[in-house]
């Protein structure tokens, strides 16, 4: 499993090299300033871990996995152990800019920062949550279809509940009375959903047909 997560990452490393110049415009952007990179650190680790599904759909790597001892379960836990690496660095980098960002204009606050970020990573981690067991499933080309009309739909639906008049402001306000809850909730309910989709991705990889 350990060359699994290896191979991950070396495919990360070198897609990163592709985006070294917009990686250092965004980080002297937010270092003067001028924009915040917290949420597009985040958002970047998970396109590239994106590129790893493509890599390997691309090469066929289902046919050395099949290969391996216990390799379809191997192949997936390294997936998710490399998307928690990636998304961890991630945070670290973006946090260390916010800092450094924060010291050169003379109004740091560390903890405004780590809430930033860890709610970046939270938000990005239950994105992927979500989609990897759809990825396994239909693949990375069909995968990206359904994210689409996923978020699509979504947006139908409060779009319509909006034209219909009806009022989904009872939601917002029972979220703001829950809010105390919510700080410990939310991190937890991730962290569930994150294990879950890694045993629905295990299992539909697992039993897949080629």
């Amino acid at each position: 499993m350990i060359g699994l997560i290896k191979k991950d990452l070396f495919i990360v490393k070198r897609n990163l090299r592709s985006l070294l110049l917009i990686i250092l415009v965004f980080s002297f952007l937010t270092i003067n300033g001028q924009s915040e990179f917290s949420f597009f650190a985040v958002y970047m680790s998970a396109v590239l871990m994106m590129s790893t599904f493509s890599y390997d759909e691309y090469n066929k790597s289902d046919a050395f996995i099949r290969t391996l001892p216990n390799g379809r379960s191997d192949a997936v836990k390294a997936k998710y152990i490399s998307t928690l690496i990636i998304e961890i660095a991630s945070v670290l980098f973006s946090v260390l800019l916010s800092i450094i960002s924060g010291i050169l204009k003379n109004n740091l606050n560390i903890m405004e920062i780590l809430e930033i970020s860890f709610y970046s990573w939270l938000g990005i981690l239950l994105v992927q949550t979500i989609f990897y067991p759809i990825i396994y499933k239909f693949g990375i080309e069909k995968g990206r279809i359904g994210i689409f009309l996923s978020v699509f739909g979504v947006a139908l639906v409060f779009g319509l509940l909006s034209k219909l008049g009806i009022n989904i402001n009872i939601a917002s306000n029972i979220l703001k009375s829950l809010e105390d809850i919510l700080v410990y909730l939310i991190p937890i309910g991730v962290v569930i959903l994150f294990l879950v989709s890694y045993k629905i991705s295990k299992k539909i990889y697992s039993n897949k047909e080629y």
